[in-house]
């Protein structure tokens, strides 16, 4: 019986260095502050609407969304209104609309995700000139 107990002790360090070891090369030149960013695309007519943010995005505090659009010609749309309102459909929560402020040949927007999960983006674009374009994509929040 002490036999097994002593080789069950034996495993530990080892488990222990296993799950340590993952969480730190997963926090390898981590300052605090998410370090990988998501860009997810979705066309829109003949547009093309990049959400680009921290993949996962913060749950509970505010994170950042940049909307880039992109012309058939692979030019930059600017000059358009642009807002998201943010929809967790499994817990029936969603944000107020949310106006996202040009940024350079972009849009950004700070959004609430108010818990884990994912979270349906649902951005409108209304390019100078043209009517709305509406493009949703899912951001795990976590």
């Amino acid at each position: 019986m002490a036999n097994r107990h002593h080789r069950a002790l034996a495993v530990l360090p080892v488990l222990a260095a296993l799950l340590l070891g993952g969480c730190a090369s997963a926090r390898a030149g981590s300052t605090g502050t998410k370090s990988a960013s998501c860009n997810l695309r979705r066309s829109a007519g003949s547009d093309t609407v990049t959400l680009t943010t921290a993949c996962p995005a913060a749950a509970g505090s505010t994170t950042t969304i940049t909307i880039t659009i992109t012309s058939s010609t692979g030019q930059p749309v600017t000059g358009a209104a642009v807002t998201l309102k943010s929809i967790m459909p499994s817990m029936g929560m969603s944000s107020d609309v949310i106006s996202a402020l040009p940024h350079g040949d972009s849009y950004q927007a700070s959004v609430l995700f108010g818990m884990s999960g994912t979270w349906n983006v649902a951005v409108t674009i209304v390019p100078p000139g043209s009517g709305p374009k509406d493009v949703r994509f899912a951001v795990k929040a976590g």
